[in-house]
């Protein structure tokens, strides 16, 4: 009785696509981690420009309406919070106590804030507005001077 030995089979065709399947896996890992990674890091941002926009308004104090004959003007503060010298950009809103009316809405620019330091400066409205109005800050910018 003889035996006959087999060729060893080749399985040339599996460990491709075995090794093909572990590249891909890699891949797959490599690039959620990317992505995660990336993901935490303007999820980081967004909150330090939250914090930022937070400061920029708790620059900004003391909104109030100088009433005069002819044209009303909307008055506040700054205060520069930060460590270099800033310009303001703010949008303040002239309303009723409640908000629910907005009677006149304006810009006003400050330049040139030294760390520390406290400016008080007005803008006309475009509009007289009523006894009762008073003026919400509506939006805040600050920019290092140029």
């Amino acid at each position: 009785m003889s035996t006959t030995v087999e060729p060893k089979k080749k399985h040339t065709v599996r460990n491709v696509l075995l090794i093909l399947t572990g590249i891909g896996v890699l891949m797959f890992g490599g690039c959620t981690a990317l992505v995660v990674g990336a993901a935490s890091s303007v999820d980081t941002a967004i909150k330090e420009s939250d914090k930022a926009d937070a400061a920029e308004v708790e620059d900004v104090t003391d909104p109030k309406i100088i009433q005069d004959r002819y044209l009303d003007e909307a008055e506040v503060t700054v205060t520069n919070s930060s460590s270099k010298t800033s310009d303001y950009s703010i949008e303040v809103s002239a309303e009723n106590a409640s908000g629910s009316k907005q009677y006149a809405t304006t810009f006003m620019y400050i330049e040139n804030v030294k760390p520390g330091q406290t400016r008080t400066d007005s803008t006309m409205l475009d509009e007289q507005v009523p006894d009762d109005a008073v003026i919400t800050v509506v939006d805040v910018d600050r920019s290092e001077s140029l």
